[in-house]
């Protein structure tokens, strides 16, 4: 595996920060991190945690690790037709519940007026 060239790295990180915040220092406050010049400038690349830490706040680390950036907008849009999905999947299942449930009843009663049929059918057989 090609370890991570630390200048393409930091000239991606810089990218990402002045797209998303104002300054260097801005993106360095909300991610509580007092030195991310250290990765800006090449000398290092961060670790796992700081990179959660990044993306959580709008880095996309993909980018940064491979050069390929996501569409979060795209991928956005994608959750929220998939949450509308299961919602409305969610709707069909308490719908065939109810439904179910009602067949259940009907069946039970089907059940009890059968075997009132079969008592009267049995009794008269068994006087005539």
């Amino acid at each position: 595996m090609e370890i991570l060239n630390k200048k393409i790295f930091a000239r991606r990180f810089k990218e990402e920060i002045k797209s998303k915040y104002k300054t260097i220092k801005e993106f360095g406050i909300a991610v509580n991190h007092k030195n991310v010049s250290v990765f800006t400038s090449g000398e290092r690349v961060p670790g796992a945690i700081l990179l959660n830490k990044f993306a959580k706040a709008g880095i996309d680390i993909n980018y940064l690790i491979t050069g390929d950036k996501i569409d979060m907008e795209n991928n956005n849009k994608k959750i929220e037709q998939i949450e509308k999905e299961l919602k409305e999947l969610k709707a069909e299942i308490y719908d065939l519940k109810k439904v179910n449930e009602t067949l259940l009843e009907d069946k039970t009663k089907l059940i009890f007026e059968i075997n009132a049929i079969d008592k009267v059918i049995n009794k008269k057989l068994n006087t005539s």
